[in-house]
């Protein structure tokens, strides 16, 4: 594939062993003729995005993805603890049912 428009600058950085071996497995996955090809459409991309306000939009999303892990990890650990039996509970807090809102368990609360 020819050049359609000449490159005559040069931008160098250093990267360590493993973002070597992920840039270089991301540059396989993609349509990238080589590491330079995928590393300009990376920047450009981002360059390009920053000036349409889009990092802002990205950092949101990316905030918004793991808000959501952490809230379905949370209830989980929140079903996990309703789920142990009395028996292995040796302070004897109640610990009741779901989706009430924060109850007391013992001195602490319980968010569901």
């Amino acid at each position: 594939m020819a050049v359609l428009k000449p490159r005559s600058r040069t931008v160098t950085f250093r990267v360590s062993s493993e973002e070597f071996l992920a840039l270089t497995a991301s540059c396989q996955n993609s349509d990238s003729r080589s590491i330079s090809d995928f590393a300009r459409a990376a920047v450009l991309h981002k360059i390009r995005a920053a000036g349409r306000g889009g990092l802002a939009r990205t950092d949101m999303s990316t905030l918004g993805k793991a808000l959501e892990e952490l809230d379905a990890a949370l209830g989980d650990v929140s079903k996990a603890i309703r789920s142990i039996p009395a028996s292995d509970n040796p302070d004897n807090f109640e610990i009741e049912g779901k989706d009430r809102g924060a109850q007391q368990v013992g001195p602490e609360y319980l968010f569901s």
